[in-house]
């Protein structure tokens, strides 16, 4: 059982490490599209697929984790955090697609 804890510390762990990582990638890739002119913008968007994705995987990983936490009456703060950090795009971008 400890070693199944270890793991499981690990990649909480994990998880609040790379939850910054969709924004930082966002961030990123909407400055080189915005560099591009004209139809390039619109190549160079397609870049946001993968992003976007990671971001909808780690917030469904998170609140998975968040509801974990919660049964076992665990801290909640990094998690909720994280789960907003990491899945703030993938929302942001399902709602745009759903009342657009």
């Amino acid at each position: 059982m400890a070693m199944f804890d270890r793991i499981r510390r690990m990649l909480v762990k994990l998880f609040l490490v790379f939850s910054a990582a969709p924004s930082v990638l966002f961030l990123l890739v909407l400055r080189e599209a915005e560099r591009a002119e004209g139809w390039g913008a619109w190549a160079a968007a397609v870049a946001l697929r993968p992003v976007i994705w990671l971001s909808v995987g780690l917030g469904v990983a998170g609140v998975a984790l968040c509801w974990r936490r919660y049964r076992r009456r665990e801290p909640l703060a990094g998690a909720v955090v994280g789960t907003a950090l990491g899945g703030w795009i993938g929302a942001w971008h399902g709602l745009w697609l759903l009342f657009a």
